[in-house]
């Protein structure tokens, strides 16, 4: 029997009969690191029993963690989980993070701010600016409570994704510290598609669209990255250094310097929604990616 002394990954994109000798088309519960060695993939721990769970977040420096659980925002001190505040709607919650310490979501008309794993704040009950002269009284507007797609913290502003219509979206930037207020008139544009992600990575605006993905600059303005885009969810997995990871329609690309790099090799059905992250193991980084299997994959043999 010949010994395979390196695995050359997941190929599923050719006959199995012409692979490479060590590739696999299949490998279940298993890690395949760098370098090509194979160790098994960690099982999971319960670490708590909920009977709603509508959303979760994380954030970079793997400090904090908070869920929804039947409208109650609760955080998790690594020992257990202790509530923040009640009341949220019983739907999908959208987070961004300005620091692990300062934290924003949004979940159908709430829109909060949460300080220090502690201190909330309703944005929405803040007053709006008044009076003819006052510029921010008439050049922004509050959030828009209505079809939030995505949101994220971008170069001191709040960036919320809104739908316009069935295949357009609006891209509005909140007032620099003053977040319950979003500029109506500038800092604001329009996308014709309708976003599923977006992510400030490496001083950029990452903008993940049904059928396109694109990059937005305030010096270069909007630029078409890739005439194919994502499944609904959170297709962006966005790592420490400046980079991150997007689970696209027709495999893993790698942004900035936009690249897939897993078209030519793998194949996986996109799904009609996909929630990705990033994790470390043994000094190796992988992404994970969760999906409902649907569809077909477009590089199918």
């Amino acid at each position: 029997m010949a010994e395979i002394k390196k695995f050359h990954g997941l190929i599923n994109t050719t006959d199995e009969e012409k692979q490479k000798f060590g590739a696999l088309s299949v490998a279940e519960n298993f890690n395949i690191s760098a370098s090509g060695s194979l160790f098994r993939r960690d099982g999971f721990t319960q670490e708590v029993s909920a009977s709603n769970i509508t959303s979760s977040y994380g954030t970079t420096d793997l400090r904090y963690m908070y869920i929804i659980n039947n409208g109650t925002l609760m955080y998790f001190d690594g020992a257990a989980f202790r509530a923040i505040a009640s009341g949220f709607p019983d739907q999908h919650a959208f987070w961004c993070e300005e620091s692990p310490n300062s934290l924003f979501v949004v979940s159908g008309t709430t829109y909060a701010h949460i300080e220090n794993a502690n201190e909330l704040t309703h944005l929405t009950s803040l007053p709006m600016p008044t009076g003819d002269l006052d510029e921010l009284a008439l050049y922004t507007e509050s959030f828009p409570p209505d079809d939030v797609l995505a949101i994220t913290f971008h170069q001191g502003s709040v960036v919320m994704a809104v739908s316009t219509g069935t295949n357009t979206s609006r891209i509005q930037f909140s007032v620099p510290e003053q977040h319950h207020l979003f500029y109506k008139l500038h800092k604001r544009f329009e996308v014709p598609d309708r976003v599923v992600s977006i992510e400030s990575v490496n001083g950029q605006l990452l903008i993940v669209c049904l059928s396109n993905i694109y990059a937005f600059s305030g010096d270069s303005g909007l630029s078409a990255l890739a005439d194919y885009g994502a499944a609904p969810g959170k297709p962006i997995a966005k790592l420490p250094e400046s980079k991150c990871f997007i689970a696209t329609t027709r495999g893993i690309a790698i942004y900035p310097d936009f690249k897939n790099i897993t078209e030519s090799t793998y194949s996986y059905p996109s799904g009609k929604g996909a929630s990705t992250a990033s994790y470390d193991v043994q000094g190796e980084k992988f992404i994970l990616l969760c999906t409902d299997g649907a569809g077909e994959p477009y590089n199918a043999i």
